[in-house]
């Protein structure tokens, strides 16, 4: 159902979701205690699979040179990564170089991607507009620093990608190279930039509709890397660009 959904609207965020633990239907959360419920017990979900999976946390070494590198799967909602995502940052502190490579990351949430890419910056940068169709409004989108973390907002950035991904990774790639304060190295992304809403169909079914939409907007576009590499090479790629740079 799904690929037959993109192939007519083209939208690689609009989707039907099953779920083979039926809900609870929408009596039991059509009250603000129901709604409160509903939203712990998807919230504990959530945080289940992130404590899984550490947090989308894959990786933090440090490469040949004091390159540092960071291997991120899942944006998971901001306020339950921090303690997790600090620890990460910390070990990439006194590095000369950085590498976040989001080729295998599989989205998620928009908080996080403006606190991971606030650790990169030094001022406030504007890098575009939301339109949202439900306020029928234009909200500016910016970059801010992160506050409390101002180790890694002044080395070379190198950020990984491949064809596959799309929406939160892409969002934090393309923020921060318009800004140029990042290098993206690796292949063009798939291209999904709108943002949705979820409704219920019934027990077992819902379905997430696009409302808002980036501008510029990368949807069906993807973000186009600065240098052009193969996936499977662009860590390479990408470590050997930081180690000129450095030696500069």
């Amino acid at each position: 159902m799904n690929a037959e959904l993109l192939e007519l609207t083209k939208d690689r965020h609009l989707r039907v979701v099953f779920d083979s633990v039926p809900s609870k239907g929408i009596d039991a959360t059509d009250t603000p205690a129901g709604r409160a419920a509903a939203d712990r017990e998807y919230f504990e979900a959530v945080r289940r699979e992130g404590a899984s999976r550490n947090f989308g946390f894959d990786g933090v070494t440090r490469l040949a040179g004091n390159v540092g590198y960071l291997n991120y799967s899942t944006f998971f909602p901001r306020d339950m990564s921090l303690p997790t995502a600090r620890g990460a940052v910390a070990l990439l502190a006194s590095t000369d170089a950085v590498i976040v490579d989001l080729r295998r990351n599989t989205g998620g949430d928009p908080n996080m991607v403006s606190w991971l890419a606030g650790l990169f910056v030094d001022s406030v940068a504007r890098v575009g507009t939301v339109y949202d169709r439900i306020g029928n409004r234009t909200d500016t989108s910016f970059v801010r620093p992160t506050e409390g973390n101002d180790s890694l907002r002044r080395q070379p950035l190198c950020i990984l990608t491949s064809r596959t991904i799309f929406s939160a990774p892409e969002a934090f790639a393309i923020s921060l190279q318009t800004i140029g304060r990042a290098v993206v190295v690796g292949e063009r992304t798939a291209g999904g930039a709108h943002l949705t809403s979820g409704f219920r169909i019934d027990d077992h079914f819902s379905i997430r509709v696009p409302h808002a939409r980036a501008i510029p907007d990368w949807e069906g576009i993807g973000v186009k890397p600065d240098v052009d590499a193969p996936a499977e090479q662009a860590l390479r790629v990408a470590h050997l660009a930081a180690l000129e740079r450095l030696q500069r």
